[in-house]
């Protein structure tokens, strides 16, 4: 199981803000932050989770070199649609709104969004129906940054 991710983004300060507001539909927050002089990389880090657990970190060591998919479970449909609107409000290029996503998973929601300050990024959130067991599970998917 993983624990927590973390990657480097080409813009720390625009970066934090970003997720700052895109993440907020689902619940996260900045948790925690990690001055520069406190990090092996000479970077400062954000970590951003829920119920005080930050397991989704940005350090500010450079953009990536290719594109990292991240998936972080959403309640619902409409959860979906409101980290869209965030994410598009805080500077992310639409690359198409929320819709069925089948290519992806059999019954997936996802609206596709650049981060401004990502190499080769697209930023996404997907919600699907398990089909098997009748419930409802989502993901949050996050290449780049």
């Amino acid at each position: 199981m993983i624990d927590h991710i973390g990657f480097p983004v080409s813009d720390y300060a625009r970066s934090k803000v970003f997720y700052e507001s895109a993440l907020a539909p689902l619940g996260y927050t900045l948790i925690m932050e990690v001055a520069a002089d406190h990090t092996d990389s000479g970077s400062p880090a954000a970590g951003f989770g829920k119920q005080g657990k930050p397991d989704f970190w940005i350090g500010g060591e450079g953009g990536l070199n290719g594109t990292l998919h991240i998936a972080i479970a959403s309640d619902d449909r409409g959860t979906v649609d409101a980290f869209y609107r965030a994410a598009i409000a805080a500077g992310g290029r639409d690359n198409g709104a929320p819709g069925l996503a089948p290519s992806i998973i059999r019954t997936t929601t996802a609206p596709l969004c650049s981060i401004p300050m990502a190499t080769m990024s697209r930023r996404c959130a997907t919600h699907r129906h398990d089909e098997a067991t009748g419930r409802r599970a989502g993901t949050t998917t996050a290449p780049g940054g």
